[in-house]
């Protein structure tokens, strides 16, 4: 649970601190000239770049070079590329009025940049942002429009994937979801979701104890892994870690800490979209719960809860979010509204002052 603790945490001084909207602007576009000079210098010097900033074998997918960036790995490059994306997007758009037909629009480039960017990237976590994006689409539109761009959003994406449906990365991705509901296979990111839910329930309510399954601390007790029939000595690197165990959050979180500790983690997101919903205006309010929604449907194949890099990446895209927050653009510029209800309404006089 570092993720939501952190940045339940980090608002909370962020709140605190007159400098803390200065403090997060800096950091924001900080961490975005690093990931743009970092991909790139990666593009232009390759394995040289890699072997300054990583000590992993170089890897090459979809006959791109792994980036490494200024992260040291290529899976922070996609966190961070998915969180900023989808913010900038939204806060590009934040008017009193919200266009639909603009957000129409920036769904469908949404879609095209996801499937272009997985390519270089090369990991496929950004396309898990289409869905929380476009189920906020959803929600702007009438029964009648939401069922046509239902379908035009289908027909789209088919579209995507039929051009692709030959590529080495659809075909991968397809092994890779089938061996999520099995064991019969070698790829420990399948054998880790599947054994974690089969956990779950052998040992339910309780879990097989923290630390013992899928996190850090599972290096120094093995027994589970040996319970379930993993074999440690593929699992097992040079210098005695365990290789691929940390793959999935919400299926390493539930094995350890049962339904209890599930039960538990419900009720503290939940107390932490109560806690934002209070703090943000309302259109800052939906670019949280996309971008939570998309931790939390990443947490099933990714280890997103207990990564310090998602961590980082998430809670400065939160704070930069309330450095935005009450504010709108109007006429091309920033400028902060003031009105005695939690968002500014629409249909009543509201006082527009100069942003700060």
């Amino acid at each position: 649970m570092k993720l939501f603790v952190v940045a339940y945490v980090s608002v909370g001084l962020f709140l605190a601190s007159r400098s803390g909207i200065k403090i997060a602007k800096n950091l924001y576009f900080i961490f975005i000239i690093l990931f743009a000079v970092g991909m790139i210098a990666n593009y232009i010097f390759g394995a040289s770049w890699n072997n300054l900033l990583s000590s992993e074998p170089i890897q090459y997918r979809y006959g791109f070079i792994r980036p490494a960036g200024y992260f040291g790995h290529y899976a922070p490059n996609s966190y961070f590329f998915s969180l900023i994306l989808i913010t900038l997007f939204m806060l590009s758009t934040k008017n009193l009025i919200i266009d639909k037909s603009v957000q129409v629009r920036k769904f469908y480039l949404l879609i095209v940049i996801d499937f272009l960017a997985a390519y270089p990237l090369t990991v496929r976590k950004g396309l898990f942002m289409i869905i929380p994006y476009g189920l906020y689409i959803l929600s702007l539109l009438n029964p009648t429009k939401r069922a046509v761009f239902t379908v035009c959003a289908s027909v789209f994406i088919a579209g995507f994937i039929f051009f692709i449906s030959d590529s080495d990365m659809f075909l991968d991705t397809i092994s890779n979801f089938n061996n999520f509901f099995t064991d019969d296979h070698a790829y420990i990111r399948g054998l880790i979701v599947y054994y974690g839910f089969s956990l779950f329930s052998e040992f339910f309510p309780l879990g097989v104890g923290n630390g013992l399954y899928g996190t850090y601390f599972s290096n120094m007790n093995s027994s589970v892994y040996e319970y379930v029939g993993l074999n440690l000595d593929v699992l097992t690197s040079d210098s005695g870690a365990l290789l691929g165990v940390y793959d999935s959050g919400i299926s390493a979180f539930i094995a350890e800490s049962g339904f209890i500790g599930f039960v538990l983690a419900i009720f503290i997101i939940k107390e932490f979209f109560n806690y934002n919903k209070k703090h943000l205006d309302s259109y800052n309010y939906k670019i949280f719960k996309i971008i939570t929604y998309f931790a939390l449907i990443l947490s099933i194949t990714e280890p997103v809860w207990q990564n310090g890099f998602f961590t980082t990446f998430y809670t400065s895209s939160l704070l930069y979010i309330y450095s935005k927050n009450y504010r709108y653009k109007i006429n091309g510029a920033w400028r902060k509204i003031t009105s005695t209800s939690a968002s500014p309404p629409l249909n009543q006089e509201t006082t527009i002052a100069e942003a700060p």
